[in-house]
């Protein structure tokens, strides 16, 4: 069993790790964030196994002295829609009763049908909202292969029907720096973060190099009305969703490294868009045919964060390979994603 406690130590230090041991690391380095930031917090996780989080608690168990030490506390639900209600009360700290830490950031994880089944409690948490200090970040695991659901899932326009940001990392280090951006961004906006998990990055085992000071997540000055209380309004949580919370997410995407154009090509006459795993497939499929993308106007924005797109820097990637009178060499835009048409559909509403 890989052992976390040395490479803990080792803040500023490259290790090979799996996906989901990645996402136990990354509680470890939320809890050191918030020290450094000078934040009392205590962290909890809770969610139910399934592949391709099949191994997830085992891994958390095995490491569950590590966690004490960090005030974190790791404890397996009965379902999936009872685990999200328990992590929706660690977001109620301080409006009932004074709490002993500043907030609780949260973990849940589950399978593709378990957020389908605790749809009604993720939806409820929308409209609450929050701690100041707290967050949470959902894993979701999309099992393709059927290795032990019914049916292939895809959880990223589920979780979008819930107004949930769904964040897709292509790498192993990618689940722990888009990670700590997610807990923020749940901090800031008052909504859930989701992070999609599919097997080829939970079972991948990849070098990362951690940089806490490189990855602090950078917080907007422009402050929003977002943070969970009670008693509330029945209708101010819905109002609050359309009018503060989607837009903190998208002044937050503005400030911080979701999504990267990572090949940027001066002659511009191809915009690849390719979304958390893809991404990898995309630069593979290139490599294998020795083709350099800027040498052939090949530029390639990597999505980190599928929902909501960050529109400012989404629409000026596809703008300049639309083609047209300004630029008419240019071919357009090309989409590679999983499964359905989850960012391409909202590419064309934009």
């Amino acid at each position: 069993m890989f052992n976390l406690n040395d490479k803990y130590i080792e803040i500023n230090g490259e290790f090979v790790l799996s996906g989901i041991q990645a996402i136990v690391k990354l509680a470890l380095l939320q809890k050191e964030l918030d020290e450094r930031n000078g934040l009392k917090t205590a962290g909890y996780v809770s969610g139910y196994r399934g592949s391709p989080l099949g191994m997830l608690d085992k891994e958390f168990l095995s490491q569950n002295h590590l966690l004490i030490e960090n005030h974190i506390k790791f404890r397996a639900a009965v379902n999936e829609d009872l685990a999200v209600a328990a992590i929706q009360g660690t977001q109620q700290l301080g409006i009932i009763s004074p709490g002993t830490v500043d907030g609780v950031f949260s973990f849940w994880y589950g399978k593709g049908p378990g957020v389908d089944r605790s749809g009604d409690q993720f939806k409820h948490s929308s409209f609450f909202g929050t701690a100041k200090h707290g967050g949470v970040l959902a894993f979701a695991g999309d099992d393709h292969a059927n290795k032990s659901s019914t049916i292939p899932h895809e959880t990223g326009p589920t979780f979008a029907t819930w107004h949930i940001p769904v964040i897709t990392p292509a790498t192993v280090e990618d689940v722990m720096r888009l990670g700590l951006l997610g807990i923020q961004m749940s901090r800031y906006s008052g909504l859930f973060s989701c992070m999609k998990i599919i097997t080829n990055v939970a079972d991948a085992y990849q070098s990362a190099e951690v940089d806490l000071e490189a990855w602090r997540p950078v917080i907007p000055i422009a402050e929003f009305d977002v943070n969970a209380r009670w008693p509330d309004d029945k209708f101010a949580g819905e109002g609050r969703i359309y009018g503060q919370k989607l837009p903190a997410v998208q002044e937050f995407l503005k400030h911080n490294r979701f999504n990267e154009v990572t090949h940027d090509a001066p002659d511009k006459r191809l915009g690849i868009i390719a979304v958390g795993k893809s991404y990898v497939d995309v630069l593979t499929a290139l490599q294998r045919y020795n083709i350099v993308p800027e040498e052939h106007g090949i530029s390639i924005l990597k999505i980190g964060c599928a929902f909501p797109l960050e529109e400012d820097k989404v629409l000026k990637f596809c703008f300049e390979h639309s083609g047209g009178f300004s630029n008419p060499t240019a071919l357009g835009i090309l989409v590679v994603e999983e499964k359905t048409p989850f960012v391409e559909n909202q590419l064309y509403k934009m």
